[in-house]
């Protein structure tokens, strides 16, 4: 995204300038910052365009993700899809989009896992998402379906 480069801060706040309008994200942070992307890539974001939006999945309970069940999450998700953990053990939920996927593991976008709004691109093996998010499980999963 040309206004949010990797390594920038993504502001606090609710609403976002998209396309020369202030639009309401309807979530703050992570969450802003992903609705934000679907915007950008879809002139909507799930929120407020609901229908527009499919879940993949709906809660997976803290603890019962594992790889081979992310990866086909994912796969059926595809690029472009919000990934919403839950909370666990004191942390926040965090919200990512997908912006790539191999065979091997998937890159998301996101802001704010840092504490400080930061704007990164991470790529995660199947395992490697496990262990930084699988204790957490997932709110949702939600893809574009037009």
């Amino acid at each position: 995204m040309i206004e949010y480069k990797v390594g920038s801060k993504y502001t606090q706040s609710r609403y976002a300038n998209v396309n020369g309008k202030s639009v309401d994200m309807c979530g703050w942070q992570c969450c802003g910052y992903a609705r934000y992307i679907q915007q950008k890539l879809y002139g909507c974001h799930e929120f407020n365009a609901g229908v527009r939006f499919k879940a993949v999945c709906g809660v997976v309970s803290s603890g019962s993700l594992n790889a081979s069940r992310i990866q086909s999450i994912v796969n059926a998700a595809g690029v472009g899809a919000h990934i919403r953990t839950n909370k666990f053990n004191g942390t926040n939920q965090h919200s990512m989009i997908i912006i790539g996927i191999t065979s091997n593991g998937f890159t998301i976008a996101d802001a704010n896992s840092d504490g400080k709004y930061t704007v990164r691109v991470k790529t995660f093996t199947w395992s490697e998402y496990v262990n930084a998010y699988g204790r957490r499980g997932l709110e949702y999963v939600n893809r574009f379906v037009g």
